[in-house]
Parts: structure tokens; sequence; C-alpha cells
């Protein structure tokens, strides 16, 4: 009997080694960033570090970004999530600024 025409032929399917290396170095570079973000945003440290503290927070998710269009450029698939708490979430900030808008006027 003959192999089945309608299932695709996948080569392998092994994981990409370089798509997980990328996307756990731009995990490092987020929680690195924001789990320093208290310490350079503390009052007073600019005169200490001679930089402005934003440039961390820019450089920090810049790196991030690029690190994980590498990462779904490399693999090919873009995976969308919308958990239910997150619609609420926007819903109410739409009406939050539609109402502030509306007050504003």
């Amino acid at each position: 009997m003959k192999d089945n025409i309608f299932l695709p032929r996948f080569n392998s399917l092994a994981k990409d080694s370089i798509g997980e290396w990328l996307q756990t170095l731009a995990r490092f570079f987020f929680i690195l960033t924001f789990c320093l973000l208290p310490v350079f945003f503390i009052p007073g440290v600019e005169i200490g570090l001679g930089f402005a503290k934003t440039y961390f927070v820019v450089v920090g998710t810049s790196i991030t970004l690029i690190l994980l269009s590498l990462t779904i450029l490399r693999r090919g698939v873009v995976n969308f999530h919308f958990p239910l708490p997150l619609v609420f979430f926007l819903v109410i900030c739409a009406v939050g600024f539609s109402f502030s808008f509306a007050v504003w006027r």
C-alpha cells in the first residue's frame, strides 16, 4: 500500500537550536533590563553614571526586539495569542481613554 499522498512530508521535526538560542538570549535581555530598571531609576543616579537613565531602557528594549525579530524570521512562524484578560484590559483602556477625551474637551 502506498503512503498517504495528502499528508505533508517533513524532512525533520528537530528543534531549531539557533532559534531557541535567540529566544533565550532575548528573554535574558528583557529580564535583565527590567530587573535592573529600579536600580537605574533611583533619583540622583544619573550624576554617578554619566548618561541618561532612559537610554538604558531604550537599548535593552531595542536589543530584545531585534533578537525576537530574528527569532521570528528564523522560524518563519508568528503566533498571536490573545487571552481573555488581555482583551478585557484593552477594552477598559479604550473606554477610559474615550471618557477622558470626552471630559477634556
